[in-house]
């Protein structure tokens, strides 16, 4: 995560990387009780969180977003998306989202929460699904406002985990077509204003 737009303003050599700010406010802690409070010899819990996701040691799925502390949230309605209803890259990434907010904020427990859905939910869901068990604290946002997620994924990843057995026949046959050579589909997220292009 790279806060306040230039990080800690160091570069990395001559790379044009740029150290993060980790450790900046927000991202650290003023209860003592809490894990990101700072002090020597401590590892704070932050939410820094790009995800990989292999299958037989090979890599799969690449995605990441900024967002403080719905980045958790967000990449894994992402990948519930991806894994569970085999939705492109694209889709998954632009479908509507949630997050949970705690105010002050997340490091002090007897903070308050508040849902946050985007405004691309249907009312109904809101209406019949949530308010009706009682979740009172519910706001509705822009309808591409919360996170911007980019993602990377190997075209291998909706293929079948079974593959069927080559016969004797399919081997020798000349004619028969090459075998797919999978390539990889981006998605990038319409709610920072980027796009995926390849070559």
């Amino acid at each position: 995560t790279i806060g306040e737009g230039f990080g800690t303003r160091c570069v990395v050599g001559d790379t044009g990387l740029l150290f993060n700010n980790g450790m900046r406010i927000g991202s650290t802690s003023p209860y003592p009780e809490s894990f990101n409070y700072l002090q020597p010899r401590k590892v704070a819990l932050i939410n820094n969180a790009p995800v990989l996701v292999f299958r037989h040691g090979k890599l799969q799925v690449s995605l990441g977003t900024p967002g403080g502390e719905a980045i958790g949230q967000v990449q894994t309605q992402t990948l519930v998306n991806l894994l569970e209803y085999k939705m492109s890259p694209q889709e998954a990434i632009e479908y509507p989202r949630f997050k949970v907010v705690a105010t002050p904020n997340f490091y002090l427990p007897q903070a308050s929460y508040s849902l946050y859905m985007e405004k691309r939910f249907p009312l109904e869901t809101v209406d019949e699904l949530l308010e009706q068990r009682g979740h009172d604290q519910i706001q509705r946002v822009g309808p591409y406002s919360i996170c911007a997620v980019q993602g990377i994924v190997h075209g291998s990843f909706y293929q079948e985990e079974e593959e069927e057995e080559t016969t004797v026949e399919e081997l020798t046959n000349t004619t028969a077509p090459p075998p797919i050579q999978y390539g990889y589909t981006a998605g990038a997220d319409p709610r920072g204003g980027y796009y995926a292009v390849g070559y």
